[in-house]
């Protein structure tokens, strides 16, 4: 009998040459169309040659045109100026899910990364920065990188001018062009621009116009020569007409082209197209009228050589013969297409010259026509808000019926004959809505255009064909139709694996024993699919010896054997070949890895064998249902599995065995294995039990094991055994992970990780290359730190990145961001976000998996991130950066980190092979990003000398003492190193203890990562450790923290409910201890705090959430976290202002754009809507708040101060955010310092969880929140608030209502518009004091004067030439002028006008030239500092030291502290004389702050550091902000009502209170506290001398409700009582000298006189509990003032008048105005 696998020469499959596979792959896809156009277009008489052309419809399966994944975008100017106010837009849409798409320009330096869905279009908002103002290069094309195929189009609109235009991808771009400007009733400039992709580009462009390049001009007729660099553009504009330019190009380019803004008959418009490459036109094109046109257009048609051209409209039929490198003019009259055939490739741009529809009026636009041939059966056509959308159909007339919309039928659709064909036209309605909109036919092709007007706008734009070219591809059952280069092919959808020797497991599962020695068909193609490569794999299990072990590949013709004992070579066809080898024309690729050799075919086969004699064979699933062999027919059925060669179904899985062993080796040698203990035990694919012991240990293959423990039961890891009670063993199949290996000592099997390389990079960066080189390098851009840099097919590909930023010091930097790239996802960990990851740009709580690919998670003070490859990354959040890389990569990786091939000496190699001369040259050679004002780095200045002081004892020489805390650690971490870096970085930070105490805690980590011990080595004196609330510190804590959701927390925990939270896998698995601060007992973490186990979140979509907090799951999905786990989800789409993606690290909704707000100088207002006003006077006035509770939109007010000196106007001095329940104050008076809640705080200021930041940026203060306004305030000259566009026409106040509309700004809180400017502010004005008419000069005494000084401001070669652009400077100069003119010519009025518009340029991504000198608006700086046009002094802060401080804004011009110098809030101090940080807030060296309600008490001590301990206020006294500080006061607070209707608050805000009334002044908040009390007095003028004062008061308690009237005469639950009496145990009352007091025990007293007096007195436990106009007794008058819903008020009167006793009213109130519950249940139901 001949083996089944033996095969026979020249017969078996596997012989077989690839030829006829690659033909038949190779075949052509055809979509469905055909060829049946032809006869659709024959009624042209006479035409029918030409009209044949459009019998080439037959659409093939190559990609629409504009689907891609790589794209640029060129932003041509719009108007005649930049502008602040422009909305350009990308709009994508993808073809796959979890589609990634990059967008980024090159300068200003820019980078977001989105994620699509599939068929959900993703709206990118594009900054003003990338409008391409002039004639000149720009490094500020937008480019696109999607994962996946997209397609893509652009938006460029202004307030009145716009035009779309669909992208081409780069594999459709050209070298050659001819360029089109329209040219009727122009003015201002037609342009174009051109943009290279990734490689330098060389632009020849022969121009038919003069033009101005870059400040050269050129003639019409010459040639102009432009170099271009990667991602470059240049832009060329001239006011003729430049139609017929030709553009040549050595690489593919994209030319985009247009007009700045284009007026024929009305008002200008801006234009733009992408034009098509010469090889891509066409020569049949039909061109439909707009639907609503009533007059005419204009066709340009562009010709590259002599053309032949005929065309039809209407009835009229003409031949012209066109000149080359000519755009000649056709016109098209309204309701009639015309139709164009050339003889050879033409281009045809449509060009609507604007009209009427209706009462609208609209501008002109452009836009590419389609030839017939490029016509598909699907498109995505981009419909905008706001304007009146319509598709612009064009399809065959025996097919229109089976066109749909959004997959339903287009209805009642008015279709006009294209005369001369048989195809027709149409308009189609789509609605004013933003959306992207699908027109499909399942079978035809037809033409789209997308065009949208609006009153002084329009758009046109071609459609966008999204066919899926994969529709008419047919794949195999585990196959799929994907996109690669954006081709359609045939993907298979997993690999199957089989592995084993001597026991098999199956593709499907199943398991199977064979006999050592014998020689056995493993795997077999037995299908008939001719496309697939056939293949046999035989293995041949040793025996006795790893060595006889044999695999035999049979493929393509070769017989390649792998033999263990073979080291370095291999058999091919019987004769030895050396490793690696290629064979079959490198379709087969042989290689060896870590004794482990491994064949690759080109069609998917992988046979590895290991050094441990198994062997693995792999295949992609195209082969599904198509082996055989002992690795089964791969259906996914395992129980289907046995079946011998004739396909008979085999007895038992001997007989399956034997079916396919080879017959040569006999019958003689089946083996049983023996399963540790006397009997056979079955053969099976389930988990195996084998016998008992009457012991209760276990024996295995003479080994002795204890109940519960677990082991290998074989030497090849196969299969994992658990010793029983009983003596019991269990085995079920099993094998080690990915990245590890399976190794046996002394016949013990143990999985292993491969031999890990480590790179560090720590402190000020000092580096640790994987083969131990160490250097110190302190750039401030972004580098690459380790990469995969070789082309393996074996590693999986990976980048890591790290960027750098100055704290404290240029000289000095440190690791601010590390960035992982793997398996297409990008993963990121940064000083701005301690204790959280980004994934993809999302912000996240550890832990997260992406099962198969990668795990997050927390252990010890380090960020992981772990990769299946076994790569793993860790972060401190500070400057502690690692790399881990397995021994496999080790010479294929390149970096800042060098290659991992064991030689130090060549780590110092550049990317293109050189040696660098030193760390500055080999750091900047891995530069792969420069954000503004990166660095390249220099050397540091401390000498030898100086860092001696600091390797001694009390500083880094505790590292280094052999009997110090660390000697456990000398022998596995060397210690001179890292001594050397601690001095280094104490050097140059003068001893900082953050900065020395991170330095030694870097070696003491290391330490414990390598299995050291560490001894106690933090003391009272010595980097004591401080925790968070919940927490404590320990020396050698567990590795893996306890967390939420995770399974340790359970084990912890036995009673924990289980439904409570999902558990779920911990990802960490690292060994050993780690020292930190870890949560206390019945506490785990919740992100980054320690909360009780019962307040645990939830886990939705393997995602950790907090309790009690909002989150987006999907763009129309919102969900809540409550308490106990609980996930409740609604529908919540995005609102008409908003895109869907991620923003700032949150996925959700976020607003289009945000609304600014401007008030400068003697103060000029700005609104929201661009409403210009002047308000003069000293005034406080509410600027801009919610109108009212609105869904989805959270309160803030913002409210601002205006003082005079007497004599002078006034200005803007102090600046109010209330937010978060926060009250936040900047005052010109106090310069360097910020109000919190009453708490002053030096800046930096930062909330515990980051959503509230104030920095100093240069000359000004900014405030920050995470999700709502932003404010830049400069006190006396500017204040800039920004707004998200989801509270748009939402807000009031002086800024407008941010509607768009500027006539209706000047709305009265009760929302009525007035005219009348100075009602409009008296409205708004905000006690205390009255306001006056301030100061100033009445006028001016020398206007010319004025003008002149201002002057600098437009001067068009002054220093904010640059700034023109971006913000107007003709406004500006008139607020100069006005204010220098009022103040009488005052330099200083000069100066802050000047500096104003400086702020706004800066603000705005303007760049201006320092304009300041000693004799002009000098700004007086503090010693060692000094004034900078570009300053960042939220990076100069001493804060910086110890917590990230970011920026809000690029830089700002200000003062800078000296070099060693650092912000401690308005001074500079040297660096040792810095401070410290607790919970974001700022403490200069020396002082104690007293926090968390007077519960900590902290001293920033000079020696020690930060020093926090416990603390609480004496018996009597209460925690109260006073002076601006807390601190423990007297415990009584009193409320009084006085005659004359005058009220005082606990706290001691004033005022009057409405005449009369019934008002509710005091209560306890919890309304479902047993000791609630409402106080209710009635105000009126019933008294005899008719002064308004309190008549009765109504006291409400749980346990009565009590009436007192003007007679003193009591009533209790309606009946009358005399005092005294006890009513309750709580509540009494009494009576002395004439007035009556209700009292309760739980600290409320009521008084009542015949005066009409009232005083409430409550006790020190009612602090910061109560609620009502009495206020809520904190110690803090400023926050007195509040609205029910939290909203400020004017005064008392406007807070008592909302506080209205609504159960004493007699009229209805609306449901609406129901905003308070007066009298609650109790007990609560």
């Amino acid at each position: 009998m001949t083996s089944p696998t033996r095969p026979n020469s020249g017969e078996e499959p596997w012989v077989r040459g690839r030829d006829r596979q690659e033909e038949d792959l190779g075949k052509t896809v055809m979509a469905a169309g055909g060829g049946r156009h032809k006869a659709a277009l024959q009624g042209h008489v006479g035409s029918v040659v030409i009209w044949g052309v459009f019998s080439f419809l037959a659409a093939s399966a190559s990609p629409p045109r504009h689907l891609g994944e790589n794209f640029a975008a060129a932003f041509m100017q719009n108007e005649l100026h930049r502008s602040l106010q422009s909305d350009f837009k990308l709009l994508l849409t993808a073809r796959s899910p979890a589609t990634s798409v990059t967008v980024s320009m090159k300068t200003p330096g820019l980078r977001m990364t989105v994620r699509a869905a599939a068929g959900q279009p993703v709206l990118v908002k594009i900054p003003p920065q990338a409008e391409m103002v002039g004639s000149k290069p720009f490094g500020n094309a937008v480019v696109v990188r999607a994962s996946g195929a997209v397609a893509a189009a652009m938006v460029n609109e202004k307030r009145d001018s716009a035009d779309a235009a669909a992208l081409l991808p780069v594999r459709a771009w050209g070298t050659e062009y001819r360029v089109v400007t329209p040219n009727v009733g122009t003015e201002r400039y037609g342009q174009f621009a051109v943009v290279a992709w990734d490689q330098p580009t060389e632009v020849e462009i022969h121009l038919k116009a003069a033009v101005t390049f870059h400040g050269r001009p050129y003639p019409r007729g010459a040639v102009l020569r432009v170099p271009l660099e990667p991602f470059e553009a240049a832009q060329l504009q001239s006011p003729a007409d430049m139609s017929g330019t030709k553009v040549l190009a050595d690489k593919p380019v994209a030319v985009f082209t247009g007009h700045t803004c284009l007026a024929r008959f009305g008002r200008c418009d801006h234009l733009v197209e992408q034009l098509l490459p010469v090889a891509a036109w066409g020569k049949s094109f039909i061109v439909p009228p707009l639907p609503f046109e009533m007059q005419s257009d204009i066709v340009y048609v562009s010709t590259a050589q002599p053309v032949h051209v005929e065309s039809q409209h209407g009835a009229a039929k003409t031949a012209r013969k066109l000149r080359p490198n000519r755009s000649t003019l056709y016109g098209l009259q309204a309701s009639n297409a015309l139709t164009l055939n050339a003889d050879a490739g033409v281009q045809v741009v449509f060009f609507a010259d604007g009209g009427n529809k209706g009462s609208v009026s609209y501008d002109p636009f452009f836009m590419s026509i389609p030839d017939v041939s490029s016509y598909c059966d699907s498109y995505s056509v981009v419909a905008l808000d706001g304007y009146d959308n319509y598709a612009v159909l064009v399809a065959e007339s025996s097919e229109t019926a089976g066109l749909t919309l959004d997959k339903k039928p287009l209805g009642d659709v008015a279709w006009e004959a294209v005369p001369g064909t048989a195809y027709s036209w149409a308009g189609l309605s789509l609605g004013d809505k933003f959306g992207v909109r699908k027109v499909e036919h399942q079978t035809a092709p037809f033409g789209l255009l997308g065009v949208g007007v609006r009153d002084g706008k329009s758009y046109g734009m071609e459609g966008i064909c999204d066919s899926d070219p994969c529709r008419a591809v047919k794949c195999r059952p585990k196959e799929s139709c994907k996109m690669e280069n954006a081709e359609p092919k045939c993907v298979h959808d997993y690999m199957g694996t089989c592995m084993g020797s001597p026991r098999f497991h199956t593709f499907d599962g199943a398991a199977v024993d064979v006999v050592g020695g014998c020689a056995y068909t493993v795997a077999k193609y037995c299908g008939d699919d001719p496309a697939l490569v056939p293949f046999v794999v035989e293995e041949k299990p040793g025996e006795g010896s790893l060595e006889e072990a044999l695999a035999n590949v049979y493929v393509y013709g070769f017989n390649v054997s792998i033999r263990n004992g073979d080291g370095g070579e291999i058999q091919v066809n019987g004769s030895p070949v050396a490793l690696p080898a290629s064979l079959a024309g490198e379709r087969i690729q042989v290689s060896r890895a870590e004794g482990r050799t491994t064949l690759r075919a080109d069609f998917g086969l992988q046979v590895t064998r290991d050094a441990d004699g198994a062997v693995m064979v792999a295949v992609p699933s195209s082969y599904f249902g198509a082996t055989c062999g002992l690795c089964g027919n791969f259906n996914e059925d395992a129980d289907d599995e046995m079946r011998r060669p004739d396909g008979s179904v085999a007895a038992g899985p001997e007989d399956w065995a034997r079916s396919w062993r080879d017959p040569a080796c006999g019958d003689g040698c089946d083996e049983r294995e023996e399963r540790g203990c006397d009997e056979k035990c079955p053969q099976t694919n389930q988990l195996e039990t084998c016998g008992s012991t009457p012991t209760s240990r276990c024996t295995h293959n003479n080994r002795t094991y204890t109940p519960g423990e677990e082991f290998w039961g074989d030497t090849s890891c196969r299969r994992r055994c658990r010793c029983e009670s009983g003596g019991a063993v269990t085995c079920r199949p099993s094998g080690c992970r990915g990245h590890e290996k399976c190794v046996t000592t002394d016949g013990v099997a143990e999985c292993r990780a491969p031999k890990i390389l480590t790179c560090i990079g720590t402190g000020d960066p000092h580096y640790t290359t994987f083969d131990g080189r160490r250097y110190d390098f302190q750039g401030t851009c972004v580098y690459q730190f380790a990469a995969l840099c070789t082309q393996n097919g074996t590693l999986v590909p990976f980048n890591v990145t790290v960027e750098n930023n100055n704290r404290g010091s240029k000289a000095v930097s440190f690791t601010k961001t590390v960035t992982l790239q793997i398996y297409g996802d990008t993963i990121t960990m940064s000083q701005e976000h301690p204790g959280k990851v980004k994934v993809n740009g999302e912000l996240l709580d550890f832990p997260f998996s992406r099962r198969g690919f990668f795990d997050l998670y927390r252990s010890g003070v380090h960020g992981f991130a772990r990769a299946a490859s076994g790569l793993r990354v860790s972060f401190d959040w500070h400057s502690y950066a690692r790399v881990l890389l397995p021994a496999h990569y080790a010479a294929h990786v390149c970096g800042l980190c060098g290659d991992a091939d064991g030689d130090p000496e060549n780590d110092f190699a550049t990317p293109d092979g050189r040696r660098a001369a030193d760390e500055v040259e080999l750091g900047g050679s891995w530069t792969v990003d420069a954000p503004i004002g990166c660095s390249a780095g220099g050397s540091p200045g401390c000498s030898e000398e100086q860092k001696r002081m600091y390797r001694g004892d009390g500083f880094c020489g505790v590292i280094a003492d052999p009997e110090g805390p660390f000697r456990g650690c000398h022998g596995v971490l060397e210690p001179a190193p890292f001594v050397g870096d601690c001095a280094f970085d104490a050097c140059q930070y003068r001893g900082h203890r953050d900065t020395l105490c991170r330095a030694v805690t870097v070696y003491a980590a290391e330490c414990q990562s390598r299995g050291g011990k560490v001894e106690a080595w933090r003391t009272k004196d010595f980097c004591a450790p401080s925790c968070p609330p919940n927490s404590h510190y320990e020396l050698c804590g567990p590795a893996c923290p306890t967390t939420c959701g995770v399974t340790n927390v359970t084990d912890a925990v036995p009673n924990a409910v289980p439904n409570a939270v999902p558990i779920v896998p911990n990802p960490c698995a690292s060994p050993g201890c780690s020292e930190g601060c870890f949560c206390d007992p019945g506490f785990a973490l919740s992100a980054t705090a320690c909360v009780p186990l019962s307040q645990c979140g939830c886990w939705h979509r393997h995602r950790y959430h907090r309790p009690d907090t909002d989150f987006q799951a999907s763009c129309t999905l919102r969900c809540r976290c409550h308490p106990g786990g609980a996930v409740r989800c609604r529908e919540a789409p995005c609102g008409p202002h908003e895109e869907c993606g991620v923003r700032d690290g949150s996925f959700g909704c976020h607003p289009l754009a945000r609304g600014r707000l401007v008030v400068s100088g003697d103060p000029h207002y700005v609104t929201f809507d661009g409403k210009a006003f002047d308000v003069p006077g000293a005034c406080g006035y509410v600027v801009a708040r919610p109108c009212a509770p609105h869904k989805g939109l959270r309160n803030f007010t913002v409210a601002l101060e205006q003082r005079a000196a007497p004599g002078r106007a006034a200005l803007v001095q102090r600046v109010t955010l209330e937010i978060e329940g926060r009250k936040v104050e900047v005052d010109g008076a106090a310069p360097g310092e910020v109000t919190v809640d009453g708490e002053r705080s030096p800046l930096p200021f930062s909330t515990p969880s980051g959503a509230l930041r104030a920095t100093r940026e240069g000359a000004h203060v900014s405030l920050w929140s995470a999700w709502g306004p932003r404010l830049l305030f400069t006190p006396g000259a500017f204040l800039l608030l920004d707004v998200p566009g989801g509270y748009r026409g939402h807000l009031c106040g002086l800024g407008g209502n941010f509607n768009g509309d500027p006539h209706d700004d000047l709305r009265l809180p009760g929302g009525t518009v007035t005219t009348d400017l100075r009602e409009f502010v008296a409205a708004w004005a905000m006690p205390p004091g009255s306001c006056d008419g301030g100061g100033g000069g009445d006028g001016c005494g020398d206007e010319e004067a004025a003008m002149e000084a201002c002057g600098v401001i437009r001067d068009p070669r002054g220093p904010f030439r640059m700034c023109h652009p971006f913000v107007g400077a003709q406004e500006y100069w008139g607020r100069c002028v006005r204010d220098v003119c009022g103040a009488g010519g005052d330099g200083d009025a000069l100066c802050r006008a000047v500096g104003a518009y400086a702020a706004a340029c800066q603000a705005g991504g303007g760049r201006m030239e320092k304009w300041r000198t000693e004799e002009f608006c000098p700004l007086p700086c503090p010693p060692h500092s000094h004034y900078a046009p570009c300053a960042r002094g939220c990076e100069q802060a001493c804060a910086a030291l110890t917590a990230p401080v970011p920026c809000a804004w690029r830089c700002l011009e200000g003062c800078e502290c000296d070099d060693g110098f650092l912000w401690d809030g308005d001074t500079c101090v040297p660096v040792e004389k810095c401070g410290c940080v607790h919970q974001g807030r700022y403490i200069k060296l020396g002082e104690t702050v007293i926090s968390n309600n007077c519960s900590t008490k902290c001293n920033c001590h000079p020696s020690h550091g930060l020093v926090c301990e416990a603390t609480k206020c004496p018996q009597g006294q209460v925690c109260a902000t006073r002076d601006g500080a807390q601190r423990c006061v007297e415990s009584l607070g009193r409320c009084r009502v006085s005659p004359g209707a005058s009220m005082t608050t606990f706290d001691g805000a004033t005022g009057l209170l409405p005449a009369s009334g019934t008002y509710k002044m005091a209560a306890l908040c919890d309304e479902r506290s047993p000791d609630w009390f409402k106080v209710v007095v009635e105000v009126s003028e019933c008294r005899d001398d008719a002064v308004p004062a309190a008549a009765a008061i109504f006291v409400f308690f749980r346990e009565a409700f009590i009436t007192v009237n003007s007679n003193m005469e009591v009533w209790v639950n309606g009946l009358f009582t005399r005092p005294p009496a006890a009513v309750s145990d709580a509540v009494s009352l009494s009576a002395a000298g004439g007035n009556v007091t209700v009292s309760h025990a739980a600290g409320v007293a009521v008084l009542f006189g015949p005066t009409g007096e009232v005083t409430v007195t409550v006790g020190a436990s009612l602090a910061n509990q109560l609620c009502a106009p009495c206020g809520n007794f904190n110690g803090d008058a400023g926050d007195d003032l509040k609205l029910p819903d939290g909203r400020a008020a004017r005064d008392v009167a406007e807070v008592v008048d909302a506080w209205k006793a609504k159960d004493f009213m007699g009229c209805r109130v609306p449901d609406l105005a129901r905003i308070h519950v007066d009298a609650p249940v109790y007990p609560p139901t």
